[in-house]
């Protein structure tokens, strides 16, 4: 039986192929092309008032982080699929709620990371996709494997110095205001489920054809997660953040 990095090897041709989902250099957007002259009035207040931020990438680089993929090349290309989807799906929400509060700049930079989001999306779920075609026992082994660990968002280690609990701070405001939430991660898993057609897969056997049928219920089960978490919360104070002067989000 070959092992996980001699399929992937054996599908060099494949991504070769799909490489064209990946803009030029010279195509891609910088941060320069839609940000105002910061030099302007106004500006340099702004740009200090970043400092917050800043400190907490610094963390964040140094903390590091572990998408617990090992070195399973099958973990990883099955991980950055759902998390290119995540990421693209929290980026199009957030230029949604900034265009909808007027920061047409927000929401411009926002929907550019969706777009960019969106073709590595594509590119790994294709390469995931040839894997179960080569080896679908093991490619369903795997994707089981990395739900039942549960996805880690790379910002999962982030902190400003100041804050424990920071993270969890920043995902209960995500879930609160629609930027990503539950049902999200369960429409992930569903569409992942159905884009390599693990339902549809034969002659699966022992702890494969489990994995299967495991894939085939996770996301109803957070989908009743979601229903449950919908209930009016109980009455607390809404967390507040260092990057925003320490008020309430």
């Amino acid at each position: 039986m070959r092992t996980h990095a001699e399929v992937v090897q054996g599908i060099a041709g494949f991504v070769e192929a799909n490489l064209g989902l990946l803009k030029s250099v010279t195509e891609s957007w910088q941060p320069s092309d839609v940000l105002p002259d910061l030099t302007a009035d106004g500006w340099p207040d702004q740009i200090r008032a970043l400092r917050a931020v800043e400190i907490t990438t610094q963390h964040l680089i140094r903390n590091g982080f572990d998408p617990r993929t090992g070195n399973d090349p099958y973990l990883g290309l099955i991980y950055t699929s759902f998390q290119e989807r995540a990421t693209k799906i929290s980026h199009g929400n957030t230029a949604r709620l900034a265009n909808q509060c007027g920061d047409e700049t927000l929401g411009k930079i926002c929907a550019m990371v969706t777009g960019d989001e969106s073709r590595h999306e594509e590119a790994y779920k294709r390469f995931v996709g040839k894997i179960v075609e080569e080896d679908p026992a093991e490619a369903v082994l795997a994707f089981a494997r990395m739900m039942k660990t549960t996805v880690a968002m790379p910002a999962r280690l982030m902190e400003d110095g100041e804050t424990p609990d920071l993270y969890d701070r920043f995902a209960a405001v995500a879930q609160r205001i629609g930027v990503y939430t539950v049902r999200d991660y369960a429409e992930i898993i569903e569409h992942l489920v159905g884009c390599w057609g693990i339902a549809g897969l034969s002659g699966l056997t022992g702890e494969a054809a489990q994995a299967q049928d495991y894939l085939g219920g996770l996301a109803p089960r957070y989908r009743r997660l979601a229903d449950r978490g919908d209930r009016p919360p109980s009455e607390r104070a809404a967390p507040s953040f260092r990057w925003l002067f320490h008020r309430s989000a």
